[in-house]
């Protein structure tokens, strides 16, 4: 059976009560079945373990528990119910030192604050139609951090192509688009 976004429930962390407000809204007007919020790392891990997400958008600077702290318990505690829940960081914090900070912590995509609805569909196409593979190696479980496509490699561990998909898309294409290949992401 395939889901819809109705049938999806996302998970927003954030200290700012207008962010939080406004991304419910705005996942409610895409027609996602339910949003839940949480004010700070903290509450938002107790959340996130007594419930079923399907994405987590989480805020970087909170007190007294950051967004780095809240994916890496998400990615690496032993009491974590779904290590591989789909994480977006929504922060004003992009410097490239962050960005890669966020990356190392486990992070799947980056939402710049002040975001945008076509910056906001652009980050679920990217989890629900191109999701990267998690590995896990020493110091680190997460999602690849490797985007880079070396296309001069041909050995047995050259990473298949990557495509734009969507990029060029309407964002009504684009919801449309999302709704239908969310049925590949399952219900936990």
């Amino acid at each position: 059976m395939s889901l819809s976004l109705g049938e999806l429930c996302f998970l927003v962390v954030d200290d700012n009560d207008y962010v939080r407000r406004l991304l419910r809204r705005v996942f409610v007007s895409f027609g996602v079945g339910k949003v839940v919020e949480a004010e700070d790392g903290e509450a938002g891990y107790d959340i996130f373990r007594n419930g079923a997400f399907d994405i987590v958008f989480v805020d970087w600077m909170m007190e007294p528990v950051d967004g780095l702290t809240l994916i890496r318990n998400i990615r690496n505690r032993s009491d974590s119910p779904d290590a591989c829940v789909p994480i977006i960081m929504v922060t004003a914090y992009t410097e490239q030192q962050r960005v890669e900070q966020a990356r190392d912590a486990g992070v799947n995509e980056i939402l710049a604050k002040p975001f945008t609805i076509n910056g906001i569909v652009s980050r679920l196409e990217a989890v629900i139609e191109r999701p990267r593979p998690f590995v896990r190696v020493e110091g680190y479980f997460g999602p690849d951090r490797r985007r880079r496509i070396n296309l001069e490699h041909d050995g047995p561990e050259r990473r298949a192509s990557m495509t734009s998909g969507g990029l060029e898309k309407s964002q009504d294409e684009a919801l449309k688009s999302v709704s239908a290949r969310v049925g590949a992401m399952s219900r936990r």
